[in-house]
């Protein structure tokens, strides 16, 4: 049973194209969210100020001992290391910080947070361990590569697990059955793109809910089989787009699309080792 899991992990994998689009994805998605946070920090402040209530959260949220002091150059800072993120190369210490910082930023704005959020903390978390890098020059190619693995297709597993939970909920869901959730979304006013609208009938709104279900189900099943994993991500992709126009969710859909780098074509030959780090024979 666990005989193809424990093969993956010890067998050596070139996913540096798909470490390097999901990390650069999520820091470049930061820093935009960044840039939309920072003017209104004063404002998240004043409505619900951050106070440390254990010796825990002082730890947890240390990033946030510079914001009580002067939230611009909380801000500054953050920016500046995904900037430095996004141009340098992969490695754990900038990837330590940016999830540090990331979480911390959740906490300071907890007002406007939303499951985006916490689904991007997961991955953050893990593409720590995408950027592994220690022993010695032997031990660091196998090790790294193993960590990596490892850190790799638990984060497959985890994008899968949400449409998996998410699917089954609806399922189950007499309202999502018949498409009364579907309707009741499309009237909603708060959510709704105000630029985009759409009257949908009963009918409809049961396709559409059937559909949504369906896709959520047989995605984690149909991704793994190559040829139709383009397809799959391409309607992913769709899927997504259409929720961020219809319902206005427009940080969702970016953090689940960038996921979506996980199952990308791996290049080359499947022996072929991760090459984050340059060989000390070089």
């Amino acid at each position: 049973m666990w005989a193809l899991p424990y093969r993956y992990i010890l067998t050596r994998h070139n996913i540096s194209r798909q470490v390097w689009w999901l990390c650069k994805g999520f820091y470049t998605f930061l820093f935009l969210k960044i840039l939309f946070i920072w003017p209104i920090a004063g404002d998240i402040s004043a409505y619900r100020a951050f106070a440390f209530t254990s010796f825990f959260s002082q730890f947890i949220y240390a990033p946030l001992f510079i914001a009580q002091i002067e939230a611009n150059v909380f801000f500054a800072v953050f920016a500046i290391l995904l900037i430095l993120g996004i141009l340098l190369r992969i490695n754990v210490f900038i990837s330590i910080l940016i999830f540090w910082f990331s979480i911390s930023v959740t906490r300071y704005s907890l007002p406007i947070v939303n499951g985006s959020d916490l689904v991007l903390a997961q991955f953050l978390f893990l593409s720590i361990f995408f950027s592994y890098n220690g022993g010695n020059s032997r031990q660091r190619s196998s090790l790294h590569s193993v960590v990596t693995n490892a850190a790799f297709i638990l984060a497959r597993i985890q994008l899968l697990l949400i449409y998996i939970f998410s699917g089954y909920d609806k399922l189950i869901s007499a309202e999502w059955r018949s498409g009364a959730a579907i309707y009741s979304i499309s009237q909603l006013k708060f959510f709704n793109n105000p630029y985009f609208h759409v009257e949908l009938g009963e009918e409809i709104s049961k396709v559409i809910g059937w559909s949504v279900i369906l896709f959520e189900l047989s995605f984690p099943l149909l991704v793994w089989f190559r040829p139709l994993r383009i397809t799959m991500l391409i309607l992913g992709v769709a899927f997504h787009l259409a929720i961020a126009i219809v319902i206005g969710l427009i940080d969702f859909a970016p953090v689940m699309v960038i996921c979506y780098a996980l199952f990308l074509p791996t290049p080359g030959s499947p022996t072929e080792d991760v090459n984050f780090y340059p060989s000390d024979d070089s």
